[in-house]
């Protein structure tokens, strides 16, 4: 479980200024030794506060389910499927929803 506040500022662009507020949590389950199910949630509040009239308080949220193969100490293989969703007044600039499927192989190099 993690909570995280954070902000951007963009000087030349009012309507992009933002604060943003989160909490994520992330859950993994050991199948084997090997193997893990890994499921997560997450949801941000934005406020534009430059521009929160048009836009309103945004809700971003995010699902994703995955699974990991640890192939050696060193290196895995996993898949995710993640879900997002962002709603907000203006809906033709700000909102969507995004779905994608990902095939990872990952390789971690030690001693550097």
């Amino acid at each position: 479980l993690s909570f995280d506040a954070s902000g951007s500022f963009y000087p030349n662009s009012n309507p992009l200024n933002t604060i943003e507020a989160g909490i994520n949590v992330q859950f993994n389950y050991l199948l084997f030794s090997n193997q893990y199910f890994v499921s997560g949630l997450s949801y941000r509040g934005i406020l534009p506060y430059k521009n929160k009239d048009q836009r309103g308080l945004e809700q971003l949220m995010s699902l994703n389910l995955g699974w990991q193969y640890y192939l050696g100490q060193n290196h895995s293989i996993g898949t995710s499927l993640n879900y997002q969703k962002k709603s907000s007044k203006d809906e033709s600039t700000f909102s969507f929803n995004q779905t994608t499927a990902n095939v990872n192989y990952i390789y971690n190099f030690k001693g550097f």
